[in-house]
């Protein structure tokens, strides 16, 4: 049990540790002074590192053809979702088997395609049939309902209306362990 709790510690670590990076990028207060900009390119110089300790981490998961699901359930809208990075121009051959495949193995993020990644988790997150979603805070009428956080109304990029894949697939169950670490998450 303790092995597996731990398996699901990295991948948490990292979404959260990305968040943070985010946020510390976009909404740092501007100053025009050098010192400044360099103690900020410090920080995040030293959570990059944090994150990021060899450039690139393994993750302790299989991705498989959940990308394929994802698109078959309409979760992820294919060609909008192509669009985004191939107008950047992006739009690799990892992305496509990542997307499209079937047999991806482990997955190995790396800050070239941790965005790419975080978006097919965002999908994955939203869509996956989960008793916290359906019962949790983020049902609570006091919130205004699921449909208004930004982890659901941000996300675009599904067929038709992206409440209408809130919690309604299963693509994969959790063990009893794996779920309670989510609600103490």
């Amino acid at each position: 049990m303790e092995t597996q709790n731990n398996k699901n510690i990295i991948p948490i670590a990292i979404v959260v540790a990305g968040a943070m990076l985010s946020a510390a990028i976009f909404y740092s207060p501007q100053d025009s002074s050098n010192k400044t900009a360099a103690v900020q390119n410090a920080s995040v110089s030293a959570l990059e590192e944090a994150v990021f300790p060899e450039a690139h981490v393994i993750l302790p998961v299989v991705w498989g053809d959940l990308g394929a699901k994802l698109v078959s359930a309409g979760v992820i809208d294919v060609d909008r979702f192509k669009a985004i990075y191939e107008e950047r121009r992006a739009f690799t051959d990892e992305y496509k088997n990542l997307l499209l495949g079937e047999n991806n193995g482990q997955l190995e993020i790396t800050e070239d395609n941790a965005g790419y990644l975080l978006n097919l988790f965002w999908a994955l997150g939203l869509a996956n049939s989960n008793p916290i979603l359906d019962s949790g805070e983020m049902t609570d009428k006091r919130y205004g309902g699921a449909q208004n956080f930004a982890s659901t109304g941000g996300w675009t990029m599904a067929m038709g209306n992206t409440m209408d894949h809130y919690s309604r697939h299963m693509f994969f169950a959790l063990t009893p362990e794996q779920q309670a670490l989510v609600d103490k998450v």
